[in-house]
């Protein structure tokens, strides 16, 4: 093979550089192009939504939320939404002209990632663009009605989509999720203390992760079983700051404490009319938590015919729904694995208790299976109806959103999505102190 010094002689200096640069060049747009070839086939995964596509799917969820979202006359008319810094109007007018500003770049070139709006950021495709601007809207209403984007394809209660709606959940990923949970070990968010001989159990989320949440519950089952076999007299539960994430986790975790407690109760809500055919769809769902129903609609009568008071009708008709809901609902707490708990519960809340923590404390009002301690409640703890979510495919990028469809009231009469929960024992001191003095006084 002959050297570089010889090539250089024969042909001369200047035609041998000249090669040099040319193999130097056609070598960087070899990457170049199987660097592109690359990124295009990558994005070629994710379906590509135009501009026009997205902006029809973002009207059609705004006509779902104005038509069937139960909870939005009643936030304005009590000033929820005011209070909360939440302007519907404003956020639907904001996400509509950054959809426009931000998406185009996507419609002269699908899989062009170096573009960017430097106000905002960059988005990788036009799937990810949807997926983000839409979260972010609905996050605007800061949880309200659990109403956010659906973060996996995976059906709740045998809700079928379509194939377009598997093509967009299965490019993010093998697991089809779009979100990326922070992983929590069960010993972060589970403890077993004992304050002057009384068992406390802390529980600071509901949720670790895992969908399964299956470490979560076996370390409650374990400090369950403790306080069980310990025969106190008296436990706490405390969820004070618990956001919410896995109902399992005390249904299952907490069963041996929780078991004794099954006993039917009654729940009043109510829906828009526009839901009324979900809720035929179903109606043997619904049967099989419920064993007893009314569903009747609401009478549009003046307030001044009704008697001194006011009824759950008129609670309805001034929230604008359509429909009244009463079921009788059996707590679904499976039976555990050895003794159930005999002592005395104490639940102890605050104002950021909310969803699943909600539930727990609505469970132990209503069943008396625990003496609810603190200050009222976040809310959103939906319970009652299966399923408690309505899932909406959106026609052109096939992805999901959600909200409680069916808006459930406080034995007061507001509603829980917008008030949270009275607690049994109301107080602004601090809850687990309060909560050890009446024991005291009790023993």
């Amino acid at each position: 093979m002959k050297s570089i010094r010889t090539i250089f002689e024969n042909i001369g200096r200047p035609m041998a550089l000249f090669l040099c640069v040319a193999l130097l060049l056609l070598s960087a747009c070899g990457q170049r192009g199987s660097e592109e070839n690359r990124q295009q086939a990558e994005h070629e995964e994710a379906p590509f939504i135009s501009t026009e596509e997205m902006l029809a799917d973002y009207d059609y969820m705004w006509y779902i939320i104005e038509t069937q979202f139960p909870f939005l006359e009643e936030a304005k008319r009590t000033g929820y939404l005011e209070k909360r810094g939440i302007d519907p109007e404003k956020i639907k007018e904001t996400y509509r002209k950054r959809i426009i500003a931000e998406t185009q770049q996507f419609d002269k070139d699908p899989y062009n990632i170096s573009s960017s709006v430097p106000a905002y950021g960059q988005y990788k495709n036009s799937k990810e663009a949807i997926y983000t601007l839409f979260s972010q809207c609905l996050n605007s209403f800061k949880s309200l009605g659990h109403l956010r984007i659906t973060a996996s394809n995976i059906a709740w209660y045998g809700d079928e989509f379509s194939e377009k709606s598997d093509r967009f959940y299965e490019s993010f990923g093998n697991s089809g999720s779009i979100d990326v949970l922070h992983r929590y070990d069960p010993d972060e968010l589970i403890s077993l203390d004992y304050i002057e001989g009384i068992p406390v159990i802390t529980v600071k989320r509901f949720d670790n992760g895992d969908d399964s949440a299956g470490k979560l519950i076996k370390k409650a089952e374990k400090i369950s079983k403790e306080v069980v076999e310990g025969e106190y007299k008296d436990a706490v539960i405390d969820i004070r700051g618990n956001p919410g994430g896995n109902d399992a986790v005390w249904r299952k975790g907490f069963s041996q404490l929780l078991y004794g407690y099954t006993r039917s109760y009654m729940t009043v809500g109510g829906f828009k009319a526009a839901c009324l055919d979900y809720f035929g769809e179903n109606y043997s769902r619904l049967l099989e938590k419920s064993t007893e129903f009314v569903l009747r609609p609401v009478e549009k009568i003046n307030k001044e015919s009704l008697l001194e008071g006011e009824s759950i009708n008129e609670v309805m008709r001034k929230a604008q729904l359509d429909y009244i809901f009463q079921s009788e609902v059996t707590p679904n707490i499976p039976e555990p694995q050895g003794e159930v708990y005999k002592g005395k519960l104490w639940l102890l809340v605050d104002e950021r208790c909310a969803s699943s923590a909600e539930e727990l404390a609505l469970f132990c009002q209503n069943t008396e299976a625990a003496t609810v301690i603190g200050k009222q409640t976040f809310g959103i703890g939906a319970t009652g109806a299966a399923p408690i979510y309505k899932r909406i495919e959106l026609p052109n990028s096939g992805m999901c959103f959600e909200f409680e469809w069916i808006g459930y009231l406080n034995r007061n009469g507001t509603f829980n999505d917008l008030e949270g929960m009275i607690p049994d024992i109301e107080t602004e001191d601090d809850a687990l102190e309060v909560c050890l003095n009446i024991i005291k006084k009790g023993q």
